[in-house]
């Protein structure tokens, strides 16, 4: 039995006409407001999933593959894919084992920027207001894979007395905006970072 809860941290964008979200953080974002012909962001929550779980899932060096539709991600048994959709998400990818009752994982959100006339430093610039406003910006880097631009983000924050860090890629493509997100408690992510920028390195958009 898995019991566990989720915090929600990402940007949401206001718009004169339209707000276009694809994967929505939840009903309860989905208000929209114009205001002045600004482009600005909602109160934000968290871009976190946190699993807290009793449950040991077998680990094994093989390789996995999952596909969306419009991406594909590799992984090993370390990692344990939900793709139910739940929150939103085109899948979570739950790390083993657990530590001290608290899960880490990988999830990947898809926003629909279609109208808001945005490119990677616009949206980057608008996400880094929003964790500055709740937390504390680590490192943001501008990096290329398969001749697509895409922007690296780590960034800490303090969420119900849990020190939580994360670490993301924003990829934009076709107005969409890809956010793949690792989250982990703070003094148990250095030992497990590097196994999550291994499956996040592998994310492709074809």
């Amino acid at each position: 039995m898995l019991v566990f809860f989720e915090l929600k941290f990402f940007l949401r964008i206001k718009l004169l006409s339209q707000l276009k979200v694809r994967n929505s953080l939840g009903s309860q974002l989905l208000e929209e407001t114009a205001l002045n012909k600004n482009i600005q962001p909602f109160p934000m929550k968290t871009l976190v999933l946190l699993l807290l779980s009793y449950t040991l899932y077998s680990q094994s060096p093989d390789l996995k593959i999952f596909k969306g539709q419009t991406y594909q991600i590799s992984y090993s048994d370390e990692w344990k894919l939900d793709e139910t959709g739940r929150n939103s998400t085109e899948f979570y990818l739950f790390y083993s084992p657990v530590v001290e009752n608290f899960g880490n994982n990988i999830n990947l959100l898809i926003q629909d920027l279609s109208g808001l006339n945005l490119d990677l430093d616009g949206y980057t610039d608008l996400s880094v207001k929003q964790i500055e406003a709740h937390g504390k910006i680590l490192s943001s880097l501008r990096k290329t894979k398969n001749s697509i631009d895409y922007q690296e983000l780590a960034f800490e924050v303090l969420y119900n007395n849990f020190a939580i860090k994360c670490f993301q890629f924003y990829f934009l493509k076709e107005a969409k905006a890809y956010v793949l997100t690792f989250t982990a408690e703070k003094n148990h992510y250095d030992n497990i970072i590097k196994e999550a920028q291994k499956v996040m390195e592998s994310f492709v958009l074809p």
